[in-house]
């Protein structure tokens, strides 16, 4: 594998989700990804733009704002269960590894950073990064059915854009506070009363939590692109 590629993952004919008038710029390639909850079915474009934002990194690392300790492709230890990492990493790295990447499990932020020192021998090869990533995307596409099961009646397209902002900033839509999740839940009311046409605002409308804030302008423009990624998508009624 190089270069960020996508491996093991499913692609979806065209034929079976799109209209055969689809326009060119509606019909795309597309992975399934399966779980107990549901199906979310994002664009395979969606997908490597996720695998970009998160970047792969050999070494541990903590990126800007109230992140934790993150491995390869952005698997982030601050979210993770000590019974999730120790499934996820039982094939990539060593126990003696594992034992000493757990004492970042929880650790945002500052406390994240303060340990960052003593996990930097750890590496990750990009082709276990890559594993990583997709078991890692595989069980936030059933947080992002959780949270928005609407979504799943979206273009593939606009799943793949959900399914960026669940990867980076996880579903709750109170913690840390409610002001600071308000569009999160906005998103699933727009769901609801179904006028997803009203998603993209809200992306854009998640800008003010980093404007002017120095090292965080990357999650704006990750909004806006997931903002124009979703406009895309909606724009093309030729799914299912």
């Amino acid at each position: 594998p190089v270069d960020g590629q996508v491996y093991h993952l499913h692609p979806i004919g065209l034929t079976m989700r799109f209209n055969a008038e689809c326009p060119k710029e509606c019909a795309t390639d597309a992975y399934e990804l399966e779980g107990v909850a549901g199906t979310l079915i994002v664009s395979k474009e969606s997908f490597q733009f996720i695998l970009d934002k998160e970047g792969y990194s050999k070494n541990p690392y903590v990126p800007a704002g109230a992140s934790g300790v993150t491995l390869g492709y952005g698997y982030d230890l601050g979210q993770q269960t000590i019974a999730q990492v120790r499934h996820d990493l039982a094939q990539i790295y060593s126990q003696s590894d594992i034992d000493t990447l757990t004492t970042a499990i929880g650790r945002q932020g500052t406390q994240a950073r303060d340990i960052l020192s003593s996990l930097n021998h750890i590496s990750i090869s990009k082709e276990n990064a890559i594993s990583l990533a997709i078991k890692m995307k595989k069980r936030y596409a059933q947080l992002v059915i959780e949270a928005y099961p609407g979504a799943m009646n979206l273009h593939p397209h606009c799943q793949g854009a959900l399914l960026s902002l669940v990867v980076n900033r996880g579903i709750s839509f109170s913690r840390p506070d409610l002001e600071s999740r308000l569009e999160m839940k906005q998103i699933s009311d727009d769901l609801l009363n179904l006028t997803p046409e009203k998603i993209p605002s809200r992306l854009r409308s998640m800008k003010r939590l980093w404007e002017g804030k120095a090292g965080l302008g990357g999650l704006i423009i990750r909004r806006e692109e997931e903002a124009k990624l979703f406009e895309r998508g909606m724009k093309c009624d030729c799914w299912r």
